[in-house]
């Protein structure tokens, strides 16, 4: 159902039309700008960029103006044991119930940042092996150099 105040002309215009004309409104309205200074807020230019960058659904970061570098962990299982983690927060919680010796363990996981890291040893998804005996800091680093520690906890049945 169409807002009310859309008026009934530009309610039957298809999207896509709709689209190509603003996109020729656009086109032709920056002919001959100046594009040197799509950094500064003041200029014309960075707000058509901001446009540009909507309408062709680009989501590379340009002068701080697209989305935050990611470093998440968006999955974590340790293959071996059949096992997943639950992410909650800044929080891995593994739960093995046959598990008796806590050898090392080769972690698969995905994360959106640029690298994985326990300490200074880098970690590579289904390569390196960890003790889980206790909990580990997993901490994920972005392409801007931010971090976010994750700490992993593995449980498992205690053998007498």
């Amino acid at each position: 159902m169409l807002n009310d105040s859309v008026p009934n002309c530009l309610a039957s215009i298809d999207p896509l039309l709709f689209f190509v004309i603003l996109s020729l409104f656009f086109f032709n309205h920056c002919k001959g700008e100046n594009f040197s200074n799509v950094c500064d807020p003041q200029s014309k230019a960075f707000y058509q960029t901001i446009f540009l960058k909507f309408a062709l659904n680009d989501k590379s970061v340009a002068c701080g103006i697209g989305p935050m570098p990611g470093k998440e962990i968006t999955s974590f299982s340790i293959p071996s044991l059949g096992i997943n983690g639950i992410i909650s927060d800044s929080n891995i919680s593994l739960l093995s119930d046959t598990l008796t010796t806590f050898t090392p363990l080769i972690a698969k996981f995905t994360t959106t940042g640029k690298n994985v890291s326990i300490g200074d040893v880098t970690q590579t998804s289904e390569v390196t092996s960890n003790s889980f005996s206790a909990n580990l800091v997993y901490t994920v680093t972005a392409t801007d150099g931010t971090t976010k520690d994750y700490t992993v906890t593995l449980t498992a049945p205690r053998t007498y």
